[in-house]
């Protein structure tokens, strides 16, 4: 079976709409290295993992590599 995520979605509305339309799992970009308009803050990330049924999975993607700052951001989403 072939499984979609979705990525860089950016709000609650744009994860129920990719679930509806069939994503197993949503991405939300979070710990912004370099300019880019796909980074969501974590309140929203967490906004939008909670927006999702329990048969999607949300994805944190990101661009940090210090396990510290990895730990933070996983806790507040």
């Amino acid at each position: 079976m072939v499984r979609i995520k979705i990525c860089g979605i950016r709000s609650a509305a744009d994860a129920r709409l990719a679930e509806r339309l069939g994503a197993h799992a949503v991405g939300v970009l979070v710990g912004q290295v370099h300019a880019s308009a796909d980074f969501v803050e974590p309140a929203e990330a967490d906004r939008i993992a909670r927006a999702v049924g329990p048969f999607v999975v949300p994805v944190l993607v990101t661009h940090t590599e210090e396990a510290d700052a990895l730990v933070r951001l996983a806790g507040a989403v």
